[in-house]
């Protein structure tokens, strides 16, 4: 299932996937990409069977493989010709945002 609303959506983010439940800021409605990248955590979630939040939470690494998994996603459907501008800009998202350790050069490598 998908919402789109500004609640329960962490600050600063654009949506999120909570187990089976993706929700997503209103002013996103059209972004696929997006949608796509959140479907990612919600897959999984259900591959999974759950125990994707706790991973998520506690193993740096599993984190920093889901988050390349969506945002690989989400780069199939960038604005025009931007591709590399927004591979740049996801990989300093998961640099910096995730709490990982990891430097943006390596980050934009696994993002291929």
């Amino acid at each position: 299932m998908t919402f789109y609303t500004d609640r329960f959506i962490p600050k600063g983010a654009a949506g999120c996937a909570r187990g089976p439940v993706i929700l997503i800021r209103p002013k996103y409605m059209g972004d696929v990409g997006l949608l796509r990248h959140e479907q990612v955590h919600r897959w999984q979630w259900i591959l999974t069977l759950s125990v994707h939040s706790f991973l998520y939470l506690l193993i740096k690494r599993y984190r920093l493989w889901a988050e390349v998994m969506a945002y690989k996603m989400q780069l199939k459907y960038p604005p025009a010709n931007k591709r590399d501008i927004y591979r740049r800009k996801y990989a300093h998202y998961v640099a910096t945002g995730y709490k990982l350790k990891v430097t943006e050069a390596d980050v934009y490598l696994r993002l291929g």
